[in-house]
């Protein structure tokens, strides 16, 4: 599914049948009114800085992470490992995930 598609049906099942706006699902989501504004009007590309992901991710997991990276995951063989990785690193702690950077940087 294309992301905003995806980011706008993702609004109309979070706001129901209330009247909250896109104010309040940006704040729901943890991300600023015009970036959301913008991505329900297509006028900004799908997130692409680590903290928005993080942001989606945490709201909507798998699914999010699939329709963001979902151009990556066509035929490319890298991308269940680095989903793999993604999702083990969500779970870690901070202690956790800096030592695997550790281990990884210590592999270059």
């Amino acid at each position: 599914m294309e992301f905003h598609t995806w980011i706008n049906q993702k609004f109309i099942e979070w706001r129901g049948d209330t009247r909250n706006g896109v104010t309040e699902f940006a704040t729901y989501l943890g991300i600023s009114q015009p970036t959301v504004s913008a991505w329900l009007n297509k006028s900004r590309g799908k997130p692409e800085t680590q903290k928005i992901i993080d942001a989606l991710v945490n709201k909507y997991g798998d699914e999010a992470y699939k329709v963001l990276f979902a151009d990556e995951n066509k035929g490319n063989i890298f991308s269940s490992a680095k989903r793999r990785l993604f999702e083990r690193i969500n779970k870690m702690s901070v202690k956790e995930a800096e030592e695997e950077l550790r281990k990884i940087e210590k592999k270059r």
